[in-house]
């Protein structure tokens, strides 16, 4: 579990919400396993089957609100129904919640050999939504730009090297070889302008048996080059030590 994320009595989370929608429209508030930033309850908003999370900034729920209201037609999507300030220091974000569990939770192989079956045709959707009009990078809020290997190269900029190098083991000659390496490929990169998830993992899928019933957080959702899915996933794989 993040230390950091929010840690709220499920009781304190319904008072405070039905202040902020009123009427005692969220009931039923109960904690759930997952959520590896964000609080996460359950709850019923209006009678209907909800989640809730709870976390210090709001620009992951407006990426979730942003590509339900987009694409939640063509893709499974639970859609942001509020989102709003909650005090403390905290945002919520009250979605649908899509029938059964976290992928990461089953362990019964041909159940997620399934569901993964089911992922790759989510994911050819996912690759052909139109995104006529939108720059490349974040969807909301964020850092755009006019090309691909332009957000690619970014990464020298982006990050807090100096902080990383006094922190961590990593070393300065290192990252200097790899973006080296990088700037020598960059030319061979195609333009890919297309929907992107961003943390495409099985803690990120949710399943009701081996049917595939939801593809949620996407905080991290960008415009690009659909690899880009596959490169994280296949790092989340190593740092997991999965392969």
């Amino acid at each position: 579990m993040n230390e950091d994320k929010a840690q709220l009595a499920a009781t304190e989370a319904q008072t405070v919400l039905n202040v902020a929608l009123g009427a005692e429209r969220v009931q039923q508030v109960q904690h759930l396993i997952g959520g590896s930033h964000s609080q996460a309850l359950s709850c019923k908003l209006d009678g209907c089957e909800c989640v809730i999370r709870l976390r210090d900034d709001n620009q992951g729920f407006l990426l979730d609100q942003f590509v339900g209201e987009n694409f939640a037609g063509q893709l499974p999507i639970p859609r942001a129904l509020a989102i709003g300030h909650f005090g403390q220091g905290l945002f919520y974000c009250i979605t649908e919640r899509a029938k059964g569990h976290n992928l990461a939770l089953s362990d019964d192989r041909c159940t997620k050999l399934s569901v993964l079956s089911n992922l790759f045709d989510v994911m050819d959707t996912i690759y052909s939504a139109d995104m006529t009009g939108t720059n490349f990078g974040r969807l909301v809020n964020g850092r755009t730009f006019e090309s691909w290997s332009q957000f690619i190269l970014a990464i020298k900029d982006d990050y807090q090297w100096e902080k990383l190098y006094a922190e961590t083991l990593l070393k300065p000659d290192v990252v200097e070889r790899a973006i080296g390496k990088l700037e020598d490929l960059i030319v061979f990169l195609p333009e890919e302008h297309r929907l992107v998830h961003g943390d495409l993992a099985d803690y990120n899928v949710i399943c009701d048996g081996p049917k595939l019933t939801g593809l949620i957080d996407w905080e991290y959702a960008i415009c690009g080059d659909p690899l880009y899915d596959m490169a994280l996933s296949r790092a989340g794989q190593i740092r997991a030590g999965q392969i």
